[in-house]
């Protein structure tokens, strides 16, 4: 006989989430088993400093997910994960254990002794196994990673939460655009680790696109618009910084700065408008939407009143609508800025 799949209860979207004075918070109780080990007191609190729900619940998994991490290695010890697993493991226990992993030589070149005694009494607050004296000393290094599994990591948990509120078709057509620039890159270069993309790799990526941007005039006209060499160069760009800012690594530049084509004497076609008279005349008239759906009539009618792009409309789910803020419809689009923090 078959068993039956038992469906796990839901978990409560608003877990370790406390609202005060408009602000939310993480608070959550110790575990029992916990107590005595790691020494952080009766309740972990934090500020998230943002009264939005939907980022306070990005910032709480974070958080809980670097508890978690750090107190699996307090109980057991011990590692089996690749090496990007384990430095990124490193990263947050540091971030559970109140500081920001830094590489030992970061750490050694500390001019503030306050910051290294920070450190060294944080390791005292609980019973330090290796794992957590190395993320908080440093002792775990970037691995090397290519730049196509760095695209993996960056599509599927880095801007998870940009495309949280697209549809699948919008989800595969931003994953499309990037990976293009991903392939273009690495076809002229090579898969290598992204941590030796050098500036010259920047270069002849740039010069790609200029041969087809503006190519000598033996060779022939231009192939590619100057907006597709920059949106091929803004995406590679932005894997690169978003990447090391994911893994806790301080970037103060990247491989595609300032490697930019003018799109000036651009023209942008102007969508003609539609006449107030034809809009009463054929839309609203009666009857000219009994054809469709209640839902599709309605899209209709929001489109007339709010002036939206029909994909706004259409892919709009309970998701990205609050009733109690003062935006009550909000899109991933709001939020990038303010996730990275």
């Amino acid at each position: 006989m078959r068993k039956e799949a038992v469906a796990e209860p839901a978990r409560d979207p608003d877990r370790y989430l406390v609202q005060r004075d408009g602000i939310f918070y993480y608070h959550r109780r110790m575990p029992a088993k916990m107590v005595g080990i790691d020494d952080r007191g009766r309740f972990i609190r934090k500020s998230l400093g943002t009264d939005e729900r939907r980022l306070a619940r990005a910032m709480r998994d974070k958080l809980e997910d670097a508890d978690k991490t750090l107190w699996a290695v307090l109980l057991c010890g011990g590692e089996t994960r690749s090496a990007l697993d384990q430095y990124r493991d490193a990263v947050r226990r540091a971030e559970a254990m109140g500081v920001s992993y830094l590489s030992n030589g970061q750490v050694a070149g500390f001019q503030n002794v306050d910051s290294i005694l920070k450190r060294v009494e944080a390791l005292e607050r609980v019973q330090a196994a290796p794992a957590v004296a190395d993320a908080l000393l440093g002792g775990v290094q970037v691995p090397p990673v290519k730049v196509s599994k760095a695209f993996d990591l960056y599509a599927d948990e880095i801007m998870a939460h940009e495309v949280a509120g697209k549809s699948q078709s919008q989800r595969r057509m931003w994953k499309k655009v990037k990976q293009r620039a991903v392939n273009n890159f690495v076809a002229l270069v090579g898969d290598k680790p992204i941590g030796d993309v050098t500036r010259e790799d920047g270069l002849t990526f740039y010069r790609f696109w200029l041969k087809r941007i503006a190519p000598p005039p033996d060779i022939g006209a231009a192939t590619h618009s100057a907006s597709a060499g920059n949106r091929d160069l803004g995406n590679m760009r932005d894997l690169y910084r978003r990447y090391f800012a994911h893994l806790g690594e301080e970037q103060k530049g990247t491989p595609f700065d300032d490697l930019r084509f003018s799109e000036r004497g651009k023209r942008r076609r102007k969508r003609p408008s539609f006449e107030p008279k034809w809009i009463t005349d054929q839309i609203m008239r009666p009857g000219a939407l009994a054809s469709l759906d209640a839902q599709a009539r309605r899209c209709v009618l929001a489109l007339i009143e709010t002036g939206t792009r029909p994909s706004e409309i259409c892919n709009l789910d309970e998701t990205v609508i609050f009733l109690d803020s003062t935006h009550p419809v909000k899109t991933a689009d709001v939020y990038p800025a303010a996730m990275r923090t």
